[in-house]
């Protein structure tokens, strides 16, 4: 009877016939399968697809389970045999009646005679939880042990007649072992547990034993070729090794199997211990081969690191022992010994569990471990092995160089700390090692040392070691000569260097020095001092170092020049003569703008600052000054270079032997005076100085600096930087104080908003006055600066424009401006005269009476008011504001003006706003009745009618008292009634002010 399939089993119009009897297990219903069983259900029957299937029964059964179906909704050629196994339950009862109805069916499938037992089934399967499923087709037995389902596998073992051949029992092994690592059919989780899935695996090899199968033989797991044993081993399946063995199983390697698989090596390889350790009870030979050459002793020395007990590792190595493991013979591995394979990887543990064996250490193999120890770092052995009587001056091959072990120390040692390096350094001085015997690769051209292997690599301590061991710091020389000094310098080992020169080095040892093929090539002698400078013009970026190592060789009596007799034996010999390098230190330093070492090599290492040199011995160069050299850097600051420069004078540079001074301080004088783009300030008397010393055709010379994009002269820096003493110093070197300023360009460059416009015909003086450069305005006219184009450019006649320009311009500064103006106007010529006199001659009595005489001149001159009186009233002392002549002060003089600005200019000087006064000024005879002069400077201003200029005396606080007397005469003066509000209220008393 079958059922047909669809519905959710659809896809892509596939249906299929199933069994009645199979739906019923599937069920879990297997009460009801167990009763159609009895009603003469056959077991002999399968799943077949409903459609494209022709023919008879026997056609459709064989159809239904052929071998190379595929589907994935149903499993082709499923009998009822394999429903049961395929058909997971959730209690034992359901369980053990599960396996009654399998007992039966197979009864029934045995008497069917149609072998459908053997019948396969098409199992979906998949290896892990990522891996695409794949269908694995087994028959009933095979699916029983897939699952790993003991009490079936015995059933189905019951109804066999004969005993499992040699191939189909180590078929079904191999099943069971690879169930046990793997989940097994879809849909079907076997166990969610390792150890309960390995404990059912053995329970079905117990019973594949029982009818035959061979546990001990070779099989296929997995697509690979092994032994149960080894499978146990390899998977840490301690509990399967244990029934293994006990079911007989050797651990020994099979004389008649074509494997080299050992169980002892592969449970050490896969670091399972505890298995080893098991293997070895059992009688596992510990000396027997893997398969690619390695015995269980190599295999635990390699991954003994990993052992972090050490008692576990005495635990191996004894039982190795104990099973009589040879630890003498040669590993598979580099030809090692055990012993010196446990050197070579620090292996201490195992060292003294090998010597304790009667291990003894050949001269040989110890001596090679030394190097090799010493190679790879292994300190503590490196040790144990010199003082069991290693040879410290022994020689070993190591990746096809031969080295010692001094030179291996020296290679390995250096991230080391210093209290590891010297206790070994001290291990190889007690255990006799030669510290100056050359190794056999080269250092510099000649044969490297210990100590020349240690400066190269700036190793100090060592170093020091050595040297305090007796070694010289004069006998290693390469082939052109040269000594370990000036290796240390070629290498840029400064500290090494220092080392050698505290220890006796000569810092004036004349070496040999390539050129540069591409300048020429050949050779020259050459100093260690000039090799350092030539480091600094290239990497001054170890600008500290540096300059320690050339303090250090001054203070060792290093020279700039070469003594020739030192340099005359290098000089002959093989390539005929050897000229003298070119190359000067001193201009080196400069080239490299450092003050210090040029300061240094002048004063105490003979550098001569007025002598010629190059920076490298290159024919097409031209030597040059130490002044040239500091001043043509690009890659410097302004602030650097005035330095340099300020050091080379002081030091007795002279100015006058520069071929081309203008092009040497053009492009940086300006930058120093601007101030731009130099972290330290150049301002001062040193840069005064310096510019006084200069030529004029330097001070005149127009640049474009760093700073500009415009040519301009020094005296324009100056004036765009408001240094005034700059300026001072210009002028006294010659600066041409009537050129064209790049006004524009110099405003750019910080200045504040000019007074007044200019343009870039504008003089420096006009330039001063616009930005009130008072003092360098002053210096410059002292200097023949053009003031009458200063005068046609303001317009002097009139000065409308230019009086708010000037109101802080000093009288004295005026007075030289205006010279030629004051020359027409006696009166303000003699009085400015008087302000710019000295101090002591325009106070004196004699003086201040003239002034007040003058002045009062002025006021009385309406030609003479205007910017310029304005502005000497502002420098005339009070003596002279507040003094009269004829009783008639100078505010008298200008109320006979009525100069209302001049009245201001006095009030806000200090002038005296109560002290009576006369005008000069004739008055009506009704005025004269009632104001009698002198009289106070209010009352006057009020019978002129001056109306403001009597405000600014009220608000200066004149006394209005007298105003108010005034007016309570009868009759009232005629010009009180006139007078303003403000006036009326004063006479009333309630004037607001």
């Amino acid at each position: 009877m079958g059922v047909g399939v669809g519905g959710s089993w659809h896809l892509r119009s596939l249906r299929y016939w199933k069994p009645f009897l199979i739906v019923l297990i599937e069920a879990n219903n297997f009460e009801g399968a167990e009763a159609l069983v009895e009603g003469g259900a056959r077991a002999d029957v399968c799943e077949w697809l409903r459609e494209g299937v022709g023919g008879g029964a026997n056609e459709e059964l064989r159809a239904s389970h052929r071998l190379h179906w595929r589907g994935h909704f149903f499993c082709p050629g499923k009998t009822p045999l394999h429903s049961p196994l395929l058909t997971p339950t959730k209690a034992d009862g359901a369980h053990s009646e599960k396996l009654q109805l399998l007992k039966r069916l197979v009864a029934v499938a045995v008497e069917s005679n149609t072998r459908c037992l053997q019948w396969p089934c098409a199992i979906p399967v998949r290896t892990c939880p990522l891996e695409e499923r794949f269908f694995t087709e087994r028959c009933t037995l095979s699916l029983a042990c897939l699952v790993l389902d003991p009490r079936a596998v015995a059933e189905l073992l019951t109804f066999r007649g004969a005993e499992l051949s040699p191939e189909e029992g180590g078929r079904l092994i191999g099943v069971s072992l690879k169930a046990s690592i793997d989940e097994g059919p879809v849909g079907l989780l076997t166990a969610t547990d390792r150890n309960e899935r390995e404990r059912r695996c053995i329970k079905v090899l117990e019973a594949l034993a029982e009818k035959g199968a061979d546990l001990s033989a070779v099989i296929v797991v997995a697509d690979k070729r092994e032994t149960a044993l080894c499978f146990a081993c390899c998977m840490h399946m301690g509990a399967l090794v244990d029934f293994l063995l006990r079911k007989g199983v050797s651990p020994k390697k099979k004389e008649t199997s074509a494997s080299d698989l050992i169980p002892l090596v592969i449970a050490i390889e896969h670091q399972n211990w505890s298995v080893a350790k098991t293997l070895l009870e059992w009688g596992a030979d510990p000396n027997e081969v893997h398969g690619w050459g390695v015995s269980a002793v190599e295999a635990y020395l390699r991954h003994a690191r990993s052992v972090e007990s050490p008692q576990l590792r005495m635990e191996i190595l004894e039982a190795l022992a104990k099973a009589g493991a040879d630890f003498e013979a040669r590993l598979h591995y580099n030809d090692n010994t055990p012993l010196t394979f446990a050197c070579r990887n620090e292996l201490e543990i195992e060292i003294d569990f090998l010597l304790r064996q009667g291990l003894t250490w050949e001269c040989e193999v110890v001596n090679c471990a030394l190097v090799d120890c010493m190679k790879g770092g292994k300190w503590g052995v490196v040790k144990r092995l010199l003082k069991e009587g290693a040879d410290p001056n022994c020689v070993h091959e190591v990746d096809g160089n031969i080295v010692s072990p001094v030179e291996a120390y020296l290679d390995s040692a250096e991230g080391e700390s210093t209290e590891i390096r010297m206790e070994l350094l001290h291990a190889l001085g007690e255990a006799g090692a030669n510290f100056e015997v050359p190794f056999y690769r080269h250092f510099g051209h000649g044969r490297a040392t210990p100590l020349s292997v240690a400066c190269e690599k700036g190793m100090l301590p060592e170093i020091d070691f050595f040297l305090r061991q007796g070694v010289s710091v004069h006998e290693w020389k390469n082939k052109d000569g040269n000594g370990l000094l000036f290796h240390c310098f070629k290498k840029r080992q400064w500290l090494s260097a220092k080392k050698l020169l505290e220890w006796g080095a000569d810092p004036n040892e004349v070496s040999v020095s390539h050129v540069d093929p591409w300048k020429g090539g050949g050779r020259v002698l050459t100093l260690p001092l000039v090799e350092v400078m030539k480091y600094l013009r290239h990497y001054w970026v170890d600008c500290e170092n540096f300059t320690n190592a050339v303090e250090l060789l001054v203070e060792k009596g290093a020279r700039c020049e070469m003594v020739e007799e030192k340099g005359e034996a290098l000089r002959g010999g093989e390539g005929g003569r050897i000229p003298l390098s070119s190359v000067s230190a001193l201009v080196l330093a400069c080239s490299s703008c450092d003050a210090t070492v040029v300061r240094l090599l002048v004063e105490k290492a003979g550098a001569d600052p007025n002598a010629k040199g190059k920076t490298r011995d290159d024919p097409d160069e031209t030597a040059i000054l130490p002044l040239e050299a500091a001043m043509r850097g690009t890659d410097r600051t302004a602030s650097q270079i005035f330095r340099l420069v300020t050091t080379l004078i002081q030091l007795g540079a002279r100015l006058d032997l520069l071929e081309t001074p203008e092009e040497d301080f053009g492009f940086w004088l300006n930058d120093a005076i601007l101030g731009r783009d130099c972290p330290v300030n150049c301002h001062g008397p040193p840069l005064e100085n310096l510019i006084r010393d200069l030529p004029a055709s330097v001070i005149n010379k127009k640049t474009v600096s760093r700073c500009t994009y415009e040519a301009i002269s020094p005296l324009d820096a100056a004036l765009a930087a408001n240094y005034t003493e700059g300026v001072r110093a210009l002028v006294d070197a010659g600066a041409d104080v009537n050129s064209p300023v790049p006004t524009e360009l110099c405003l750019e460059r910080g200045m504040t908003k000019p007074l007044f416009s200019l343009c870039r015909t504008d003089g420096p003086l006009l330039f001063a006055l616009a930005t009130r450069q008072w003092k360098a305005a002053e210096i410059l006219i002292r200097a023949g600066a053009d003031t009458a184009y200063v005068r046609k450019q303001w317009d002097l006649v009139s000065l409308t424009a230019y009086v708010p320009a000037l109101s802080g311009c000093p009288a004295p500064l005026l007075s030289l401006i205006l010279q030629p103006l004051l020359r027409q106007i006696p009166c303000l010529n003699e009085l400015a005269q008087l302000i710019t006199c000295p101090e002591s001659e325009s106070q004196s009595l004699e003086g201040t009476r003239r002034a007040v005489s003058l002045l009062i001149d002025a006021l009385r001159l309406p030609s003479c008011h205007g910017f310029l009186l304005e502005q000497m009233i502002c420098h005339l002392p009070l003596s002279v504001l507040n003094g009269a002549r004829d009783e008639t002060t100078p505010i008298g003089a200008a109320l006979s003006t009525n100069s209302q600005e001049g009245v201001k200019i006095l009030v806000e000087a200090g002038a005296n706003v109560t002290a009576p006064t006369r005008t000069g000024k004739s008055f009506t005879e009704r005025r004269q009745r009632f104001v009698a002069e002198p009289a106070p400077p209010l009352l006057l201003a009020l019978a002129l009618r001056q109306w403001g200029v009597a405000k600014v005396l009220v608000r200066a606080g004149a006394d209005t008292e007298c105003v108010k007397r005034k007016g309570a005469q009868k009759p009232r003066p005629r010009f009180l009634e006139e007078a303003p509000r403000w006036v009326q209220s004063i006479v009333r008393g309630d004037f607001p002010w």
